[in-house]
């Protein structure tokens, strides 16, 4: 179901595209699909800053973890008295 503004906006847009001459259609066609590649590129480069950033948090916390169960990292050996 399309809205009326869609509709609107389609049919200015066949307006548009019809009193362009061939050439003027093929650059308005390579704009947009420049823009498009732009747009995708953008969504593509936050998607990895998100998985980084996400992959970065997960390796701290778990090294915050280790640190916590593991306490200072030092070893300690202790021997146990012998029996007589």
């Amino acid at each position: 179901m399309d809205s009326k503004l869609a509709k609107e906006a389609e049919t200015a847009l066949i307006a548009t595209t019809q009193g362009l001459a061939p050439e003027q259609r093929l650059e308005a066609f390579v704009a947009h699909c420049r823009l498009m590649a732009e747009l995708h590129a953008a969504g593509t480069r936050q998607r990895e800053q998100a998985l980084t950033a996400s992959m970065n948090s997960s390796a701290h916390s778990a090294a915050q973890a280790s640190q916590r169960s593991c306490g200072t990292g030092k070893m300690e050996i202790r021997l146990l008295p012998s029996s007589p």
